[in-house]
């Protein structure tokens, strides 16, 4: 193959390939074949050659992109603006979103029987910029068509006292300071905030993010690692189990399903090669199954005040 059909054979194959400092960047690697990797060796310079010319970001035309692996996704590093695809000069969708979202006041918008996007700019903003994942992307689809189809116009609550901007928006930086000491050992009422997936040393691992609700750690952050394996056995079931999943073997599983969902984290303290001490993730629990003193609604409802999400109970 060429290298323009070896460039749409990777994106077909979800990889991502960019240059940075000269050498191509291939994500994840753990997926070329070996089909792949040779026409990798023949044609890596004419690619190299064909993404430092066609590869496009649609704010400022510089041709300066590459693959971010945290977020996903294809940033530019002239603007560090967000790209839909690399060779695309129109913007994505977030940022399509956010634009939408700012004509109507930054709307309160009901996505889902039991999701709604909160009205206010900080919610609009946590939103547009999360974490890209599959099931991120389905409620930004569904948000954007819920703006331009005016036939679902009666859905859409404007923000009180909103002003149209006609003029310059000055964007400003908002912190929230975390403490950096680890929570005590216990068990934890917590959300599932994200699952992306990382290369381990050895294999593809799936980094979870856990927001804690319990009263006194609300907002406080969990990380944890499993490998990703489809073994029913494996850590990756029990905790999937555990969130209320149903895991049944020969059906498909996609992990955005769990995004969102509560459980109880047993969390221990250890310490770092570096003398620091850090928490660690032990296992997750029903929340039917948590033994401490359970969160009063009041304080999990405060704590799901921090998410742009908003849960609505059933009639």
């Amino acid at each position: 193959m060429n290298a323009h059909e070896l460039l749409d054979a990777l994106h077909v194959a979800g990889i991502a390939v960019w240059v940075e400092q000269g050498r191509l960047g291939i994500y994840p690697p753990s997926r070329l074949t070996p089909e792949l990797k040779q026409a990798l060796r023949e044609q890596g310079k004419e690619l190299a050659r064909i993404i430092e010319q066609e590869y496009i970001c649609w704010h400022c035309e510089s041709h300066h992109v590459r693959f971010d692996v945290p977020l996903q996704r294809y940033v530019c590093e002239a603007c560090r603006r967000v790209l839909q695809e690399p060779l695309s000069p129109f913007p994505p969708l977030h940022e399509l979103l956010w634009q939408a979202g700012s004509v109507y006041g930054f709307p309160a918008l009901k996505l889902a029987p039991h999701i709604t996007l909160k009205a206010g700019r900080e919610s609009w903003l946590t939103f547009c910029t999360s974490p890209f994942t599959k099931h991120h992307t389905r409620l930004l689809v569904l948000a954007y068509r819920k703006l331009v189809n005016p036939a679902q116009a009666d859905e859409i609550e404007p923000e009180p006292n909103h002003k149209p901007h006609h003029t310059t928006e000055v964007n400003h930086m908002k912190l929230v300071w975390q403490d950096s000491e680890p929570l005590p050992t216990g068990e934890y009422l917590v959300r599932v905030a994200s699952i992306t997936e990382k290369e381990g040393k050895y294999s593809l691992q799936l980094q979870w993010m856990f927001r804690v609700l319990e009263p006194g750690y609300e907002g406080r952050e969990l990380i944890a690692y499993t490998n990703a394996t489809n073994s029913t056995t494996a850590k990756l079931a029990q905790w999937a189990r555990a969130l209320g999943c149903e895991v049944v073997p020969g059906e498909e599983f996609d992990t955005d399903e769990l995004v969102g969902r509560k459980a109880i984290a047993v969390v221990v303290v250890k310490p770092s090669q570096q003398g620091n001490r850090y928490n660690h993730v032990e296992n997750l629990l029903p929340v039917r199954q948590k033994k401490p003193v359970a969160v009063s609604a009041k304080a999990e409802s405060e704590a799901e005040e921090r998410d742009y999400f908003s849960e609505e109970e059933e009639d």
